[in-house]
C-alpha cells in the first residue's frame, strides 16, 4: 500500500476551502496531509497602538475595580506592553485574580507575575489580633480570648469557643481576617449570654 503524496498547492487549497467553510475550526485536524500548523497570524489592535503609560493606567484601573484585590498595594510596570506585577497579595487566589485582571486590560501583550504571598500565620499572631479587637482577658465586658480555640490550617483560621455577643463574634472574625497571611476564617464561635 503506498501513501499518496499531497503537494503544497493542494494542501493550501484544501486548508483555504476548509477555513472558508468554518473559520472557527482547527484546519490542521480536518485536512488530510497536514501534520502541523505554525500560526504566525498577527491581529492588529482595533484601536491602534497603545503606549506603555496608557497600558499601565488601564491595568491599575482594572486592579482597583476588582472586588477581590487591593489594587493600591500592587505595583504595575510596563515595558513594550509587557506588564510586570509586584507587591504583596494575601493568597494564591488573589495572585491569580490579579494576573487575570491585568491580562484583560486593553493593550497588554503578556503579564509577568512577581507578586508575593506572605507565609502562613501562627496561632500567636492570630491570638494577638484577637486581644487587640476584643480586649485583654479579664477586662470588663471583654470575651475571654484565652478560652477561644484558634486553629490554623495553612492560611485558613478556625475560631471555636464562646463569646458574649454577636458583636464579639463578628469582631473576632474581622480580627482574624486582618492577620497577614490569613485567607479565610471559619467562625465557629458560639454566642452565650
Amino acid at each position: 500500500m503506498t501513501r499518496r503524496t499531497v503537494r503544497e498547492e493542494q494542501l493550501h487549497a484544501a486548508v483555504t476551502k476548509r477555513l472558508e467553510w468554518a473559520p472557527d475550526i482547527h484546519a490542521e485536524r480536518g485536512v488530510h496531509g497536514v501534520g502541523a500548523v505554525v500560526d504566525e497570524i498577527a491581529v492588529p489592535s482595533a484601536v491602534g497602538r497603545i503606549d506603555d503609560p496608557e497600558v499601565a493606567d488601564g491595568v491599575r484601573a482594572v486592579l482597583r475595580r476588582h472586588p477581590e484585590l487591593d489594587g493600591e498595594q500592587i505595583s504595575v510596570a510596563v515595558h513594550h506592553q509587557v506588564v510586570t506585577l509586584s507587591g504583596p497579595v494575601n493568597s494564591g487566589e488573589q495572585r491569580r485574580a490579579a494576573r487575570r485582571a491585568a491580562q484583560s486590560a486593553l493593550g497588554v501583550r503578556s503579564v509577568i507575575d512577581e507578586l508575593t504571598v506572605p507565609p502562613a500565620p501562627t496561632a500567636s499572631q492570630t491570638k494577638a489580633r484577637l486581644v487587640e479587637a476584643l480586649g485583654p482577658a479579664g477586662a470588663a465586658g471583654a470575651a475571654d480570648v484565652d478560652q477561644l480555640d484558634i486553629r490554623l490550617d495553612g492560611h485558613v483560621a478556625t475560631l471555636e469557643g464562646n463569646v458574649h455577643s454577636w458583636y464579639e463574634r463578628r469582631a473576632a472574625e474581622k480580627a482574624a481576617r486582618s492577620v497577614p497571611g490569613v485567607t479565610d476564617v471559619r467562625n465557629r464561635l458560639v454566642v452565650t449570654f
